[in-house]
């Protein structure tokens, strides 16, 4: 898509794309650019050390975060088992979070982004 093909709308970009999405996401289970988002903060804050790490969103909140626009789309396009175990996976880290901060534990956070990124790259 060159820019006068790019969508009227503000911040336009491949992703908001109905066309780009499908074929993004068609050998896909999830949005991959959406779980690489959420969890690069978590895995940058744990290597520097400075304990600010957040809550992380779940599935559907960090699509609409992303991708505003298409997102009902991309949600229709993910594998609802994955996206159900991504948010297992998210739970689970946000309610030990509190711990991982307290203890500094980089390992569970280094896990967590391990486990996220093998779903972010899963196939159908």
């Amino acid at each position: 898509m060159t820019l006068r093909e790019a969508p009227d709308y503000p911040n336009a970009h491949p992703e908001s794309d109905p066309a780009f999405a499908r074929k993004h996401m068609e050998n896909r289970r999830l949005n991959d650019d959406v779980i690489r988002n959420a969890v690069v903060s978590a895995h940058y804050a744990a290597q520097l050390g400075t304990g600010i790490i957040k809550p992380l969103a779940g599935y559907k909140e960090s699509v609409e975060r992303k991708v505003p626009i298409l997102a009902r789309l991309y949600m229709e396009l993910s594998v609802p088992e994955a996206v159900a175990e991504y948010d297992a996976l998210v739970n689970a880290f946000n309610a030990d979070l509190e711990r991982i901060k307290r203890e500094d534990d980089r390992a569970a956070v280094a896990e967590f982004v391990r486990q996220a990124l093998r779903m972010a790259t899963e196939t159908r």
